[in-house]
């Protein structure tokens, strides 16, 4: 039997063998219908879109453009669920993210030598923590 490269062909039983299976992280399971539709820079594509408007939006996602009407669609909604896909799991991550709570502890008080100490006093600039006039712990108000 001689086949195409222009004609895709279904082997018997590939589709029942994936059926149920888990699919690899990454991995899109996608079989487009006869009448799906996808949108490429303006131009609605199906399956039966011309070879060279097929090619065309392959060439637009840098996809290859070898092979069969078929292939060339099935390259084009692979890399769109790809898209959608990736931009979901990016969605949550950010979304994960937002609800976290990172902790920060305060940085610890070890004072720096006499000297510096007393140049610090002197106009209490910067602020630091390690000084009791620039720390004031909650509840407590500096008196004048």
């Amino acid at each position: 039997m001689h086949v195409d490269d222009d004609q895709d062909v279904d082997l018997p039983g590939v589709v029942e063998q994936l059926k149920g299976r888990e699919i690899p992280e990454g991995q899109i399971a996608a079989r487009p219908e006869p009448d799906d539709e996808v949108l490429v820079n303006g131009t609605k594509l199906n399956m039966n879109s011309a070879l060279a408007e097929l090619r065309t939006g392959c060439t637009f996602f840098n996809l290859s453009t070898s092979g069969s009407k078929q292939r060339c669609f099935q390259r084009i909604v692979d890399h769109l669920k790809k898209v959608e896909l990736e931009t979901m799991m990016a969605t949550a991550k950010a979304a994960q993210n937002e609800m976290e709570r990172q902790p920060s502890a305060r940085p610890s008080a070890t004072p720096p030598s006499e000297a510096e100490q007393a140049l610090h006093r002197l106009t209490h600039l910067p602020y630091a923590n390690w000084c009791p006039s620039c720390f004031e712990p909650e509840g407590t108000t500096r008196q004048t």
